[in-house]
């Protein structure tokens, strides 16, 4: 069975996906399989399983990073939005050419309804800044999603002062 295959009859638990984490990180092209996953309906698990990879010190080739960054654009599930974004502190120096596919993730995700995205999101832009400090991601932003941002509702303190780093 393909690591594909054994993603699309998951059942969504975490022990078994831990057990097709175990199966497959074996093989010696396991991240080739992962990674295009991120673009497919797998992508929920294929988040989880490159999260798992890294979280065990495992390291990817500049190639891997260009390409899960030109998968961001494609992420609609919020738990994968999720991993995703647990995954980038690992995934350091940024690819300077995948820095908008990166702002706009960032972006996206601070507007998401889910509280633990829009948390995460908010230390990814300390993380960007490490790579970017003088490339705010207002610049990739366009017209419709900076206005996006000014027609937010009324925001604490905190969100303030994190949206005013724009």
């Amino acid at each position: 069975m393909s690591l594909e295959s054994a993603l699309n009859t998951w059942n969504g638990h975490p022990d078994d996906l831990q057990a097709i984490y175990r199966q497959y990180k074996i093989q010696s092209d396991f991240i080739s399989q992962v990674i295009p996953l991120l673009k497919q309906k797998q992508q929920r698990g294929a988040s989880e399983l490159l999260k798992f990879y890294l979280l065990n010190q495992q390291t990817l080739t500049d190639g891997e990073v260009n390409d899960i960054f030109r998968s961001l654009g494609l992420i609609r599930h919020w738990q994968t939005q999720e991993n995703l974004l647990a995954c980038l502190p690992y995934l350091h120096p940024y690819p300077k050419q995948k820095q908008a596919a990166l702002a706009h993730f960032i972006h996206n995700a601070l507007h998401s309804s889910h509280k633990s995205i829009s948390v995460l999101a908010k230390q990814m832009i300390a993380e960007y800044e490490q790579d970017f400090p003088d490339q705010p991601i207002s610049q990739f932003l366009s017209e419709e999603e900076k206005a996006k941002d000014n027609s937010t509702p009324k925001k604490s303190n905190a969100e303030q002062t994190t949206q005013s780093l724009f």
